[in-house]
């Protein structure tokens, strides 16, 4: 088998119901792509994917996609980016696709994205019956996202937003208070024991 096993496009790749790689074979042909605002669409079908690789390759791909744009580019790869971004977070989702949108999220805390994430966050439903990737460690996404919702929730200061309002019931019931005050109190306390 040549490597890989495709002319090496993402569109390519894209068009693949299952990784035709292995994981780590995936993972190195991913680090050696440059990602352009045209491959936006060839990223929003790997978030269609089942194959939880796919997926996880593509959210690696959209954070390098991120980083690269430059000042007068980032509003369009932003905004091409975040629908589809969003449209990925659904019950059942792999735990190492949730820490890749986790470690994205940290540089890029895209709202719609946050406030799908958070819908799921509570429920965490079973990956019953689905593909799922197995490593030799276990991902701690969702717990990545609730470090985040806490940073920026001091951030945000007195008055949340729209993408502090969707985050804030994980927050409540992590720390165990009820409304925005009280639990930006809760995780200050936390963070002020921690100095």
């Amino acid at each position: 088998m040549s490597w890989p096993p495709w002319n090496g496009s993402l569109a390519e790749l894209a068009a693949f119901a299952e990784s035709p790689l292995s994981d780590g074979m995936l993972g190195e042909w991913v680090e050696q792509q440059t990602v352009e605002l045209a491959d936006v669409p060839a990223l929003a079908a790997l978030f269609g994917k089942d194959d939880p690789h796919l997926q996880e390759a593509g959210v690696e791909l959209a954070t390098a996609l991120l980083r690269s744009a430059g000042p007068g580019d980032r509003g369009a790869v932003r905004a091409a980016l975040e629908p589809a971004l969003a449209s990925l977070v659904r019950p059942g989702m792999d735990p190492y696709v949730v820490e890749k949108l986790a470690f994205l999220l940290d540089e890029h805390p895209l709202p719609s994205v946050i406030a799908a994430l958070a819908r799921q966050h509570l429920e965490r439903p079973a990956n019953a019956g689905r593909r799922f990737i197995m490593r030799n460690r276990l991902p701690e996404g969702w717990k990545h996202l609730e470090h985040l919702y806490a940073r920026l929730a001091l951030a945000a200061g007195d008055t949340p937003t729209a993408r502090d309002l969707a985050y804030l019931p994980v927050l409540e019931a992590r720390y165990g208070t009820r409304g925005w005050q009280a639990t930006r109190d809760a995780i200050s306390r936390q963070a002020d024991m921690r100095r």
